[in-house]
C-alpha cells in the first residue's frame, strides 16, 4: 500500500507529524509538494467564474483553488508511478496499526468502485448499500458522499475520472466528487473510518480565510436542495 502525501513546503510541523505516523504503521508513502497560493499567478487552471455564480454559494478563495490543484498533481503523480492503486492523504491525517491492517484487506473492493473515501466529512454518512464485508467494516455505496478529501483510496480508472473531473473548477475539491454522477464515478464509503484528522487545523482555512468569503445564504440552500433531489434521483437509477 502506497501514501501521496500532499504537504506546503512551508508547513513543516504537519509533514513531521504525518511522516511519524506513517512509519509507526509501516505505511510507504511520497511527499507531494501542494500549490500554494502564491503559485496561482504562475500556473495556468480553468477557473470558471460564471459557473462558480450559478452552482455555488460564495466565490472559491485561493486555498480552495490550490487544494484542487494539488489534489490534481498528487493523482498525476500516482499516474506516473507503477502502483495500480494508492491512498491521497492531506497532510492532517493520521492512522492506527489496527485501522492499517483493515486498508490492506479493502483493496479488492477497488475491482468494483474507482475510489473508496477513507474519513468522513462534517457528518457522518452511513454505507446503503453495502458491497463487501471486512471484519466489522462495511465497504459500500455512502447516502452522500463524504465532504471530505483528507484520505481515500484510489484505483488507475478512478484518478483518470477525478483529473477529469477537476479539469474545470469552479466547485471545492470535495464538493465536486459529491456530484459522482456528472463524471461517471463509483465511489464507495467504509462505515468505519480509517483515517481522522490529526487535531491540527484546515490548511485550506489557514491560508485563505475561507470562513471570511462573502456567501449567499439563500443560493447555498436552494443549491443544497437541487443537490439533495439529484443525489437521490441518480442513487436510485445509477446504483
Amino acid at each position: 500500500m502506497h501514501c501521496f502525501v500532499i504537504n506546503l513546503p512551508r508547513s513543516t510541523e504537519r509533514l513531521k507529524k504525518i511522516i511519524k505516523n506513517l512509519n509507526e504503521v509501516n505505511l510507504n508513502f511520497t511527499i507531494v509538494c501542494a500549490i500554494s497560493p502564491e503559485d496561482l499567478s504562475k500556473l495556468k487552471y480553468n477557473y470558471n467564474s460564471e459557473k462558480n455564480l450559478r452552482y455555488y454559494h460564495k466565490p472559491l478563495t485561493s486555498g480552495e483553488i490550490c487544494c484542487i490543484l494539488s489534489h490534481s498533481k498528487a493523482i498525476n503523480d500516482f499516474l506516473q508511478s507503477d502502483h495500480e492503486y494508492a491512498v491521497i492523504l492531506e497532510d492532517d491525517a493520521e492512522t492506527t496499526k489496527l485501522k492499517v491492517s483493515q486498508l490492506s484487506k479493502i483493496e479488492r473492493s477497488l475491482n468494483f468502485f474507482d475510489l473508496i473515501k477513507l474519513s468522513d466529512g462534517a457528518s457522518k454518512k452511513k454505507v446503503i448499500s453495502p458491497v463487501e464485508r471486512v471484519e466489522d467494516l462495511e465497504i459500500g455505496f455512502p447516502n452522500k458522499v463524504p465532504n471530505s478529501n483528507m484520505a481515500y483510496l484510489i484505483n488507475r480508472e478512478g484518478a483518470k475520472k477525478v483529473l477529469k473531473a477537476y479539469e474545470e473548477i469552479y466547485l471545492p475539491a470535495d464538493v465536486t466528487l459529491q456530484r459522482w454522477w456528472k463524471y461517471d464515478l463509483r465511489i464507495g464509503f467504509c462505515s468505519s473510518p480509517l483515517f481522522f484528522q490529526n487535531g491540527m487545523d484546515s490548511e485550506i482555512n489557514i491560508s485563505s480565510n475561507r470562513k471570511k468569503v462573502k456567501r449567499s445564504r439563500s443560493k447555498k440552500i436552494i443549491n443544497r436542495i437541487g443537490f439533495e433531489l439529484k443525489n437521490k434521483y441518480y442513487s436510485l437509477i445509477k446504483r
